[in-house]
């Protein structure tokens, strides 16, 4: 079972565990959906947990988009020893009464809150508050920063996007390797795509990694996916055809895997605007600080982590020989 586990409170994301478990019982057929009907293998697995508790401080149920499951299947929960388990995230009254119904003892602190030790209400909300409305984005980032890498002073390597060095590489296709990050990763951009309201047509990438990512996208969201391979600084300079894959008055919402200065956006956004066609918006895993991109165009974009939060002491310059002067200037201020 999928959780995260911060400070002595095992948090569970129902709703990413049933998509999660989809996508490995129908990988031709996997789809995203804003709803989830709980099924009995996933609750047979919380129960596991539960009954496995031992030190753990708090189990954190996350019901988000969670709208139903078996009849009676909560129910069993009667059977353990619930004191440390909580529901937070209940999103209707539906779902909150049939869990009152069902699980004799449950108390409700608030139309969203259920616990089994009405005591602990003040040590709840506080986990509430803090660590379980964070704990997704926590996750997001922690799974970035393990795909950070940084190279040796001295040894900085070129952006192929943009010609400019940097002292650290992104490895985006180490996510690949692990299952478990890359269907959290992937459902977490899904989500936010789902949420943003926007009428598109397709998705659209300029990169290896991006047009990875975008088909795995049109994939779950059912939109159909235009790749536009090669785009740089040479390749953009030489271009002359028409892209005939990207068709006039249609939307698009550009895919990438991590963004920098931004410069391979740029060029894909010059190119479906050449076709008279929308660029509506971007998405993406991670970039480098907001604060450097500045133009209109990166107002509409979002990721689910920024390099800044993390506090990742990302550089990038025009000459390598200048990364080392910044390393040793930030050095410098931080003693």
């Amino acid at each position: 079972m999928y959780k995260f586990e911060y400070d002595e409170i095992v948090i569970v994301p129902l709703d990413f565990n049933q998509f999660y478990q989809s996508a490995c019982d129908y990988r031709t057929k996997i789809t995203y959906s804003r709803e989830y009907t709980i099924s009995e293998s996933i609750f047979e697995q919380l129960k596991i947990l539960i009954q496995d508790i031992g030190k753990i401080k708090w189990i954190a149920i996350d019901m988000k988009s969670v709208v139903s499951y078996p009849s009676r299947l909560f129910s069993e929960l009667i059977n353990y020893d619930c004191k440390k388990v909580f529901f937070y995230n209940v999103s209707n009254g539906t779902l909150r009464n049939k869990l009152s119904e069902d699980i004799d003892g449950i108390e409700w602190i608030s139309d969203e809150i259920g616990c089994f030790d009405d005591k602990a209400q003040k040590d709840i909300e506080k986990y509430i508050s803090g660590i379980c409305k964070e704990a997704r984005k926590k996750e997001q980032m922690k799974i970035v920063e393990k795909l950070v890498q940084p190279y040796e002073l001295g040894k900085e390597k070129p952006l192929d996007s943009s010609g400019l060095y940097s002292n650290c590489y992104v490895n985006i296709k180490g996510l690949f390797t692990n299952s478990n990050d890359y269907y959290f990763t992937i459902y977490c951009l899904a989500e936010k795509i789902s949420t943003l309201n926007i009428k598109f047509d397709a998705f659209i990438s300029s990169s290896k990694n991006g047009a990875i990512i975008a088909n795995l996208l049109g994939g779950l969201l059912n939109k159909k996916v235009v790749h536009i391979l090669g785009v740089g600084p040479k390749y953009s300079m030489e271009l002359g055809e028409p892209i005939s894959c990207v068709k006039e008055g249609k939307g698009y919402i550009y895919i990438f895997d991590f963004i920098c200065t931004g410069t391979e956006l740029k060029i894909a956004s010059a190119l479906v605007n050449s076709r008279n066609a929308n660029f509506l918006f971007g998405m993406g895993i991670a970039q480098y600080k907001k604060s450097e991109l500045n133009l209109s165009l990166f107002r509409n974009i979002d990721v689910l982590v920024d390099m800044h939060e993390m506090k990742v002491n990302y550089k990038i310059t025009g000459d390598k020989r200048d990364i080392g002067i910044l390393s040793r200037e930030g050095r410098a201020n931080d003693n």
